[in-house]
């Protein structure tokens, strides 16, 4: 890859979104595609309910397309994107609480595809036993913690994109992300 590509590609995301602004529904599609697929992956796992995570998948593009012009070109989109979806996340979570208690038991979990790397069918007894705990040991983690677990392996963001996105330190960041990874390791074993 040339080493001026990067940089084109910053430019042209920065030029569809400004497309976006000024209402250009094609461009709108475009981020649509581009990005709907990692949101659904993250907010799986935040939300664990089908139904909110499609809500919430749409209630971030709609944002997206109303509030285009405020995207400040030198941050970087997925920051921005992924920035309204957790907002988004974090009102229907508490909207959630209010109604009822948050299900649990979901089997779909994104982050822990990524980590084990196969698929359910493809693992041995043991390895299910190990992703379970480790399941469980992500559920214990505090929201802070499991914010940047999920926004990291979920959703496959630097520690750069999630402080952006949370609003937070790039250090603050680091420091939940060595504790959570502290956590994990106490809870299911030095071997992970």
């Amino acid at each position: 890859m040339p080493s001026g590509a990067p940089f084109r590609e910053e430019q042209s995301i920065r030029e569809l979104i400004r497309r976006v602004a000024r209402r250009d529904q094609q461009a709108f599609e475009r981020v649509y595609r581009d990005f709907s697929g990692r949101l659904l992956a993250y907010l799986r796992r935040v939300l664990r309910d089908p139904q909110l995570v499609e809500e919430c998948v749409n209630d971030t593009m709609v944002v997206v397309w109303q509030r285009a012009d405020r995207f400040r070109p030198e941050k970087r989109l997925s920051s921005w994107i992924f920035g309204i979806a957790q907002k988004k996340a974090l009102k229907k979570l508490e909207a959630q609480r209010r109604r009822r208690d948050v299900p649990s038991g979901e089997t779909d979990d994104p982050i822990l595809e990524n980590i084990a790397g196969s698929s359910e069918t493809e693992q041995t007894a043991a390895r299910r036993e190990q992703l379970a705990l480790l399941k469980t040991a992500i559920e214990q983690l505090s929201p802070e913690q499991r914010d940047v677990i999920e926004l990291a392996f979920g959703a496959g963001n630097s520690y750069a994109e999630i402080a952006e996105a949370l609003q937070i330190p790039v250090n603050t960041v680091k420091t939940r992300m060595f504790h959570a990874r502290k956590r994990l390791r106490s809870s299911i074993g030095e071997g992970w």
